[in-house]
């Protein structure tokens, strides 16, 4: 037995051994995520991120502008408080200058409006693989650095024989690398910001630590500048380093003999770097207003709930959506404060249970994933107690300097920012929250074994420590692929976040994309009948989505899109067609009310399309001139540049005899798209007709005659062409 024993410390105590073999395990386990394309963040950051696409010409608007405004393309705020994080889209940048080769559209260089060349980061390119090559070895390189910081707290001289200290540095660190509830932060590329932050706010701490371990004044002040720099990059990369302003302090006093008086001093350039931080954050964040945001939004605030006094009607006649009634600001208020409590403190039970037991796991965790709660709920009360006793453990072992202690407070701390209960953070929970705090808890199991260990045997505990590594290994393994992208990460965790509003909204979004792509590229504008069934699919999703959130602008938004395609199906009865047409019309009205500011362009414009739809049905399918008519002005009136629109107006007003008005229409239509040859025959015979009304005017037959030119041309090419194609 004693030569086990002799054997394993012998083991524990191969400081740079242990170390390389943790980098791997970090690494192995998350190789297979390499192959993932983009995931839910990653266009906020680097896909859709235009500064990031710019190169290295984009760097400077990374530094100087608000987060969201890279993707909105407006000075606004998309999130309240705004976000500036320009370390990470800085390094996609760079790495997009170097890696990326610039976008090519019909043989030629794209630019986006501002005129910069647009490199090319599309999921096609490798681009996205080797991000995701990066993200796993910044964490391998994390995991080997939380071991050499565990292992300056807890056996700044490195004593082999110190065996208490090499088997919880191990442990903990073994257990932190291998936890499944960080594949959101190692797979999701937009997760390098968790962890740069804690790489950084870990150096930091390494830093000053350093000095109280250095006699010489030089390399004191290397490792003052080394952690004063380290802690500013981890602001820069995730404003949740500011926590290290305790925890670095915490430490010295925990693991130093430093004086308090000391520990005082190097808190001060501390504070120092984070308010330059704080003050260039503010000017950043300050220039982008929060224009057309809508503060009171389930999606940004999980605390809300709808007036008990709010009023709902059917969207349509005999329709199971339903719509709300006068809405206003105070449609939705603030949930009472003990139910808010309440589901906080049950949110808080359900990360020691993800800690304990990570399964299952999902990136959704909005309303109503997490249901409000109030305290007669058992989870909620339980929760409660555990959370009571761990702050008693924390108080408790503080002045004797138990490491149990420090790895509760270090827990507390971190995951204060992100606890909801300093500020809403947007969301009741998620998994990537845990990346920073889950070292605290490591640190505190790790502990605990190493205590149990000395009542049983050390190979028990640590050949017990093995097998939860390797079924924690299993499941990030089996993890990773999930994250490969959007379509497939929300399929899977849909069924676990069966009642977010989030997710189901995502779904609809990311399924339409991918019914739109493939329509593109066939070059089809008839839908498959697969394609029929997946939209039909996606309806039941919207109304639980609405159901959950009736004020979701993006949800009515692509409801009433799948009912105007819909609408667009051969195979549907003419008065199905007509039944989705008037459901999308009513739903593009409830997205007029609940629309953010960067989607009302885009909104106007299917409504217009829309109505125009609307205005050639009741034409032609119903010869309701008037009413037809009615449509096909509010199409006008939602889109002036809805070429089609005109191009029914010009036909409607020939019908009805007033051929000005369709002359009028027509040429409209015709200075909108020039090259349709079905709108230059409509203007052609539009011209014929007020010519023959109005005599001598031999000025309207001349460009009618030029237009059935152009036309025979343009027919003549076409055929040639076709002709060709067969010959090849």
């Amino acid at each position: 037995m004693q030569n086990t024993h002799h054997f394993i410390h012998t083991w524990l105590s191969k400081h740079q051994l242990m170390r390389w073999a943790i980098m791997l395990c970090a690494f192995v386990v998350y190789a297979n995520s390499i192959p993932n394309k983009w995931a839910v963040d990653d266009a906020v950051v680097v896909y859709d991120n235009r500064f990031v696409k710019r190169g290295i010409k984009g760097l400077d608007s990374l530094f100087t502008q608000e987060m969201m405004v890279a993707t909105t393309e407006v000075q606004q705020q998309a999130i309240a408080g705004g976000r500036w994080r320009p370390l990470t889209p800085m390094l996609f940048a760079l790495g997009a200058e170097v890696l990326a080769t610039d976008k090519i559209e019909n043989r030629k260089q794209v630019r986006d409006k501002a005129g910069f060349i647009v490199k090319d980061v599309s999921e096609n390119t490798n681009f996205p693989h080797i991000l995701h090559f990066f993200n796993v070895f910044c964490y391998a390189l994390l995991c080997g650095f939380l071991y050499e910081v565990l292992l300056l707290l807890l056996n700044p001289a490195k004593d082999k024989e110190n065996h208490k200290a090499n088997f919880v540095a191990l442990v903990a660190t073994l257990l932190y690398t291998l936890h499944p509830l960080h594949t959101e932060a190692v797979a999701n590329v937009k997760g390098l910001d968790e962890i740069l932050t804690l790489l950084g706010a870990l150096r930091a701490l390494y830093a000053f630590v350093k000095i109280h371990y250095t006699e010489k004044i030089l390399y004191k002040g290397f490792w003052v500048m080394l952690g004063i720099v380290s802690f500013f990059l981890a602001l820069l990369a995730k404003e949740t380093a500011i926590t290290f302003l305790a925890i670095i302090p915490l430490a010295l006093f925990f693991f130093t003999k430093e004086k308090v008086k000391n520990i005082a001093l190097y808190f001060v350039p501390l504070c120092i770097v984070a308010g330059v931080f704080l003050g260039l954050r503010q000017q950043a964040v300050s220039n982008a207003q929060l224009i057309g945001f809508k503060s009171m939004h389930l999606m940004n605030d999980p605390f809300l709930v709808l007036n008990e006094n709010a009023q709902f009607e059917p969207l349509v006649a005999g329709s199971q959506v339903r719509k709300l009634v006068n809405t206003n600001e105070n449609t939705l208020v603030k949930m009472p404060y003990f139910n808010q409590f309440a589901t906080n403190i049950y949110t808080f039970g359900l990360y020691l249970k993800l800690l304990v037991l990570p399964y299952p796991l999902t990136f959704d965790y909005y309303p109503r994933h997490i249901a409000v709660k109030d305290f007669t709920d058992v989870g909620v009360i339980f929760s409660l107690l555990i959370h009571i006793f761990l702050v008693f453990w924390a108080i408790k072992g503080f002045r004797n300097k138990n490491i149990i202690s420090f790895s509760l407070l270090f827990y507390f701390i971190t995951f204060s920012l992100v606890s909801n209960i300093v500020f809403p953070i947007g969301t009741n929970m998620a998994e990537r929250f845990m990346f920073m705090p889950s070292v605290g808890m490591c640190l505190a199991i790790a502990v605990l074994l190493y205590n149990f260990s000395e009542k049983w045997q050390t190979n028990y505990v640590l050949a017990g420590v093995g097998m939860v590594s390797l079924v924690f290994s299993g499941l990030i393994i089996a993890r990773n692929p999930v994250w490969k992208d959007n379509l497939t990460l929300m399929q899977n965790d849909l069924k676990t976040s069966k009642n977010s509003a989030k997710i189901k909204a995502d779904l609809v979004e990311v399924t339409l994309q991918k019914v739109s792509d493939e329509l593109y590229k066939s070059g089809s504008q008839e839908f498959t009948v697969e394609q029929i069934e997946t939209l039909q699919n996606l309806l039941p999703l919207c109304e639980e989505a609405l159901d959950i959130f009736p004020m979701f602008g993006m949800v009515w938004f692509n409801y009433a899109r799948i009912n105007q395609l819909l609408a667009q199906t051969p195979q549907n009865p003419d008065k199905a067609k007509l039944a989705y047409l008037h459901t999308a019309l009513e739903a593009y009205k409830q997205t007029q009310l609940y629309t953010p500011i960067t989607l009302q362009k885009k909104q106007q414009e299917y409504m217009s399309l829309c109505l125009s739809d609307l205005g050639r049905f009741y034409g032609q399918k119903l010869g309701k001139l008037p009413e037809a008519l009615a449509y096909l002005h509010e199409a006008e009136k939602q889109d002036k540049q809805n070429a089609e629109a005109y191009f029914l107006l010009a036909t409607a007003y020939s019908i009805k005899g007033e051929n000005e008005k369709a002359v009028h229409y027509a040429e409209k239509s015709y200075a909108l798209r020039p090259t349709h040859i079905e709108t230059k025959e409509n203007l052609a015979i539009a011209y014929k007709i007020l010519a023959s009304e109005q005599k001598g005017r031999q000025d309207l037959l001349l460009k009618a005659e030029k237009l059935l030119l152009e036309i025979q041309k343009a027919k003549q090419g076409l055929l040639n062409s076709d002709t060709q194609k067969r010959l090849k």
